[in-house]
């Protein structure tokens, strides 16, 4: 089973106190970058939050966005700081002194200044299941959005691999064809240069280390291996994207070494077609978790 690193989650859970709505956005990243927006009262629980995430993701950029609705009925409480409102009065009164002013603070003016009201941040642990609950929610809705994307990703990698494997099929019919049309030419070059006066024996030694240079049996089998691996890995749950990749870069690299093996302008022609796939199936890993 793939999953798509790309995807968003969404869930609302309510009690009689608390409404938490969570929305998750996830995008292709290659390592887990993980950001919450939320309000301050909730950062205590981020902790608790980033172990849940990181069970259900293991890449991709994502923002996990809260909003938080006190339904109490006195949901928060304000606290009056004392010694702050009487050193801001006296730092007034010694400006209105010190500049002849008028004296004409108010309360309500005071009270205006930073810090000297401040209103309790949510810490309640009642709100703690209802955080938790949307969090797993959205995080299970996610997860069911990057399945579906996987999916389609994942018939597309098939399709792929099966046109790879009819083409490295010609590629291994052409080979033959390849070492026997390079070593008659090489014979040919031989003796016209050299007059018809040549070793035999010698002559076909030069031309079976030659051949054997332009033989690409073993990248055949390799690459073929690499499909065969490729098609083994998209089973299972893990994450696999990674391991995907790899086998793509290898793949790239025994599609090049035949072609610079074969050279030949069949060989190069299904070399092209090959390394085409190769780049479309690299583009789709990057989705891939």
């Amino acid at each position: 089973m793939l999953r798509s690193m790309t995807g968003f989650g969404h869930y609302q859970a309510a009690d009689e106190n608390f409404r938490v709505t969570v929305e998750i956005r996830a995008v292709n990243q290659r390592y887990l970058d993980l950001a919450f927006r939320m309000p301050r009262g909730l950062y205590c629980y981020e902790g608790e939050m980033t172990r849940r995430v990181k069970e259900k993701l293991t890449r991709g950029k994502v923002e996990v966005s809260v909003v938080l609705q006190d339904l109490r009925e006195n949901p928060s409480a304000l606290n009056v700081d004392i010694p702050l409102a009487k050193a801001y009065q006296a730092a007034l009164n010694e400006i209105a002194e010190k500049l002849n002013l008028p004296k004409n603070e108010s309360a309500v003016e005071i009270a205006a200044y930073p810090g000297v009201l401040t209103a309790d941040e949510t810490t309640d642990k009642d709100v703690e299941v209802v955080l938790y609950n949307a969090l797993d929610k959205a995080l299970t809705d996610l997860d069911s959005m990057r399945i579906r994307e996987g999916n389609r990703i994942e018939k597309d990698f098939l399709s792929r691999i099966t046109e790879l494997e009819k083409m490295v099929n010609d590629a291994e019919k052409l080979g033959e064809v390849v070492v026997k049309v390079h070593r008659e030419r090489i014979k040919a070059t031989v003796k016209e240069i050299l007059d018809d006066i040549v070793d035999e024996g010698r002559l076909l030694q030069e031309v079976a280390l030659y051949a054997d240079r332009v033989n690409y049996t073993e990248e055949v089998v390799r690459l073929r291996s690499h499909l065969h691996q490729f098609k083994a890995m998209l089973e299972g749950d893990e994450a696999k994207g990674r391991k995907l990749d790899f086998l793509i870069q290898e793949m790239n690299r025994e599609a090049n070494t035949i072609g610079s093996k074969g050279n030949h302008k069949d060989v190069a022609r299904i070399v092209v077609d090959m390394k085409a796939e190769i780049e479309k199936l690299r583009e789709q890993v990057q989705n891939i978790e």
